[in-house]
């Protein structure tokens, strides 16, 4: 099972559960957390970086693609409205706050999905 993250994405990094640093009893009504193995999704040519601990630390993952790099990229590219839009949600991601609500947003995923740098993860330290 794999949870895939981009950035500070709040819904897919806040639960407190999640933060290995807050010790939680079991018995704490807020002591869940996401489950599987966590990808953070990086732009190429920066490496994803892999963690948790359903597998043994240092098994090789790897990112790899099925898609037609014909059709990945279409010949005409992306509009330049896009590409302003994809710009203006990223510099939003910088915010404090505002910033883990916009890493949510599906073109954010999308964006890291078509650059994402394919072949071997890293592990999180």
């Amino acid at each position: 099972m794999w949870r895939i993250t981009n950035g500070l994405d709040v819904v897919a990094t806040a639960l407190p559960g999640d933060n290995t640093s807050i010790r939680l009893s079991p018995y704490n009504l807020f002591g869940f957390a996401h489950l599987g193995m966590e990808l953070t999704l990086r732009e190429a040519p920066g490496k994803s970086v892999v963690g948790g601990n359903a597998f043994t630390r240092g098994t090789i993952v790897r990112i790899e693609s099925t898609m037609n790099p014909k059709l990945a990229h279409p010949p005409h590219g992306v509009d330049t409205a896009d590409k302003e839009a994809i710009e203006a949600l990223r510099e939003l991601e910088k915010k404090p706050l505002l910033g883990r609500l916009v890493a949510h947003a599906p073109p954010l995923y999308w964006y890291m999905l078509k650059n994402i740098q394919l072949g071997e993860c890293e592990w999180q330290d």
